[in-house]
């Protein structure tokens, strides 16, 4: 039977901590052990180089977003044409006179509000054309109750027939 090795993370490579072998404080301090002046000047070299710059920290995901290399290597071609008018909208025209991140945020809220809009269009005449077709089987079937009637206004006429129930105007097709 074969001998299988257990699973590693390291894949069965040899790990090296990145900090080296002197990151705790004690085996830094402790007299009997081989922490020297080189591995001193490495750790302070270490220290010196995880130090961020003030242009280090100003780096946000705004400033990344108007960089076509990082759009080119996050986003596919179809979501990068997908994207094209509400950037334009976001670098060119409200990037002029506001920060980016307000900037972000109102392109955000305007293509939600576009779509909102456009959704609730389509809901309209969906619902004042699509409905009660008896024709088509996948049309949604919207049951009204009878009409309001206000004082001095005329009925409207009673229904008599057990086809003026439910009927989903099927009275009124050409056929």
């Amino acid at each position: 039977m074969a001998d299988y090795k257990m699973a590693t993370s390291s894949y069965g490579k040899t790990v090296m901590e990145l900090r080296g072998p002197f990151l705790n404080k004690w085996r830094r301090v402790n007299p009997d052990a081989e922490f020297m002046t080189p591995d001193r000047k490495w750790r302070l070299q270490w220290l010196n180089d995880h130090r961020l710059s003030p242009r280090d920290l100003s780096i946000s995901i705004h400033d990344l977003r108007r960089n076509p290399d990082w759009q080119k290597a996050r986003f596919n071609i179809f979501r990068r044409i997908w994207q094209t008018p509400m950037n334009l909208l976001e670098f060119n025209v409200l990037g002029k006179f506001m920060s980016y991140e307000n900037a972000y945020y109102w392109r955000y809220g305007i293509s939600r509000l576009l779509g909102a809009y456009v959704v609730g269009v389509y809901a309209t005449y969906y619902f004042t054309y699509r409905t009660n077709n008896w024709s088509a089987f996948k049309n949604w079937k919207v049951m009204t109750s009878k009409e309001a009637v206000f004082p001095g206004e005329e009925s409207p006429p009673p229904r008599t027939k057990p086809s003026d129930y439910g009927g989903h105007d099927f009275a009124k097709s050409p056929i």
